[in-house]
């Protein structure tokens, strides 16, 4: 073989060797794999939160205790305010008889007025108490009544407590069942037949008398 073929072959055969080289030291290109979608972790926590304060106010229950009590209140003012206007009366009566009486005589009149006057003070406020306290009872009678429909609202969620609203710094509104918790009750306790004593308010509101000291 004549020397330049044989160099020729040479240079041919250390080029090859290099391709093949390469070749084998080359990556191989592979198909991806196809990604999925992360789905996005469930938002799990041990705490739900409650507004106890909107759970009553805004409940079916307790739209129904503010609206007894706003009308069982404007008839004792009514009532209130006339007594009021009859002792202003009475009182300026008297005034007017000081000038006619003996001192002995004005005397008796202005304590039996006196007395009068305290004992419907103390009746005014036997019947404030009166309706504060019919105001707690029905409170408390929601809340015993709702205690199982929270208790759901527990379970469901895989909870282990519910706190006050404004018990807790800071907080995530997706763990505040408030309004899911307003719609639950509202139905169970119309279900129930659970009702505020409204009969009870009124006739306290009627007669004053009723209310407990």
């Amino acid at each position: 073989m004549a020397p330049w073929l044989r160099a020729f072959c040479a240079v041919g055969l250390w080029l090859g060797l290099v391709a093949c080289g390469q070749a084998q030291t080359a990556p191989t290109p592979q198909t991806p794999a196809p990604s999925l979608p992360t789905p996005s972790p469930a938002v799990i926590s041990g705490v739900l939160i409650i507004d106890q304060e909107r759970l009553f106010s805004e409940s079916r229950y307790g739209g129904q205790v503010k609206a007894d009590l706003d009308r069982a209140s404007a008839l004792i003012s009514a009532q209130n305010r006339k007594t009021e206007q009859a002792l202003a009366a009475e009182e300026q009566a008297l005034t007017r008889k000081r000038t006619t009486l003996a001192p002995d005589a004005f005397r008796v009149l202005a304590d039996d007025f006196d007395a009068r006057v305290t004992a419907l003070r103390q009746e005014s406020d036997r019947t404030e108490r009166g309706l504060t306290a019919w105001r707690e009872r029905e409170q408390q009678i929601f809340l015993q009544a709702i205690v199982p429909v929270l208790g759901e609202l527990l379970q469901e969620n895989g909870a282990d407590a519910i706190l006050d609203k404004q018990s807790v710094f800071l907080y995530s509104e997706r763990i505040d069942v408030t309004d899911r918790a307003i719609a639950r009750i509202d139905a169970r306790l119309s279900d129930a037949g659970l009702f505020p004593d409204s009969a009870a308010l009124n006739a306290l509101a009627a007669d004053p008398q009723t209310a407990k000291p």
